[in-house]
């Protein structure tokens, strides 16, 4: 039959022939189908472009899956993540697509999601700048200052966002760092790269406590006609105690109860006035007065009064009575010895007024932020808030003790009684 199609079974397979519809004309075969080519699922690992790689930095990488329709899934949660070479980066186990950067060198990240693997090569340099993040906090309330501007170097200046956070680029040499905003004196400093950091905490003093603070920090209470030209005298280091326990000069022993209080509160006492940066200094004890020396607050007791001193690198305390309800003489006198001065706000422990009382003496709000931030700024630091040629914001351990300076003492008889 010409235009028609056999069927012919041959071993059971069933095949189709068609049969050209033109008289006379050989039949045409069917040319074998063309194969299909699938399109394969590609990964893509990105991230790398949000950092500036150095040793020391931690990454967050994502893992983006393509299959041939298209649609992109991030599959950063469920992939497999490894390292070539643990020396240049090494993943974390613990969180999905997260990184160490450990060394310099060449490395790959690879994460497979299912079948599909995806691969992408880094290569790291010596570093030539580091990125420092933080953010800006009032020196009262420590709160966050919304929109503080951050001028470093040359460099276009930043502003902290909402939540007073901030990140800069610090080079190898210290540059100069201004912070400001509105209601808050300028801190001027110092800031250099040489490691990663984050977490920084820069604090700003407000204009409302500026008072306060050049009283306590500067002594102008007491000194009003040089305080502007006084610098911060801090101790760096928790000071050591040494307690004579017999008083000067009837060489009579102190009241056991007193002096059970006083080692008590020392502890204590120099966490409050250091805004807990300074712990674990020793205390020692012995019947006669030792002279001062460098690290050490000498204690005494002799009954013409209370008095305190402090030279930049060591300290006296001389304590008029030996209650044991006498914490607040024990506060102010050693706050004169860790380089505070009076204020004139009343009651107050360092400006008087206040009632004694056998529970610990805490500090006023207003005294304990002016701590605080004297205790949070470099020694040498000028009014109004200027650190000294050297200091940086981050405290390099080389300026962080001045040398010895002439002693500053005050008389408490008339306000700790």
């Amino acid at each position: 039959m010409i235009g028609a199609v056999k069927m012919i079974r041959v071993m059971g397979v069933l095949i189709l022939a068609g049969l050209s519809a033109s008289c006379g004309s050989q039949p045409s075969v069917l040319s074998p189908s063309e194969p299909v080519v699938v399109a394969a699922s590609t990964l893509a690992i990105t991230g790398f472009e949000r950092y500036t790689l150095q040793p020391g930095l931690k990454i967050q990488l994502i893992a983006t899956l393509t299959p041939p329709n298209g649609a992109t899934q991030d599959c950063t949660a469920t992939a497999v993540w490894s390292s070539s070479d643990d020396k240049v980066l090494k993943a974390n186990v613990s969180v999905a697509g997260e990184f160490l950067v450990v060394g310099i060198g060449d490395g790959s990240v690879n994460a497979a999601c299912g079948a599909t693997t995806g691969r992408a090569t880094v290569h790291i340099d010596q570093p030539t700048s580091w990125p420092v993040a933080g953010q800006v906090v009032s020196g009262g309330t420590r709160a966050p200052i919304a929109g503080a501007t951050l001028a470093l170097g040359t460099a276009a200046p930043v502003v902290a966002d909402s939540l007073g956070r901030f990140s800069v680029l610090t080079g190898p040499a210290p540059e100069h760092l201004t912070v400001s905003a509105p209601g808050f004196v300028t801190r001027e400093t110092a800031m250099a790269g040489g490691e990663l950091r984050s977490g920084v905490v820069l604090d700003l003093i407000p204009t409302s406590l500026l008072g306060m603070y050049r009283e306590m920090v500067r002594n102008a209470a007491d000194f009003p006609q040089v305080f502007s030209v006084q610098p911060i005298r801090r101790w760096t280091e928790a000071p050591n105690f040494y307690i004579a326990t017999n008083w000067v000069p009837t060489g009579q022993p102190v009241n056991p109860a007193g002096l059970a209080m006083l080692m008590e509160q020392l502890p204590r006492v120099v966490s409050i006035w250091s805004g807990g940066r300074l712990t674990g200094g020793l205390i020692e004890t012995g019947p006669g007065v030792r002279p001062p020396k460098p690290g050490w607050i000498v204690i005494r007791y002799e009954n013409i009064g209370n008095q305190a001193g402090f030279d930049g690198k060591m300290g006296f305390v001389q304590l008029g009575g030996d209650s044991p309800c006498g914490s607040i003489a024990v506060l102010h006198e050693v706050g004169h010895a860790m380089g505070v001065g009076h204020n004139t706000a009343r009651p107050s422990i360092m400006g008087g007024g206040t009632v004694a009382s056998c529970t610990p003496a805490v500090l006023t709000p207003d005294e304990a932020a002016v701590a605080n931030m004297m205790y949070g700024r470099a020694p040498g630091n000028m009014d109004a808030d200027i650190d000294p040629a050297g200091a940086t914001a981050l405290f390099l351990k080389a300026f962080e003790r001045p040398a010895r300076s002439q002693w500053q003492v005050f008389s408490d008889c008339d306000r700790i009684r």
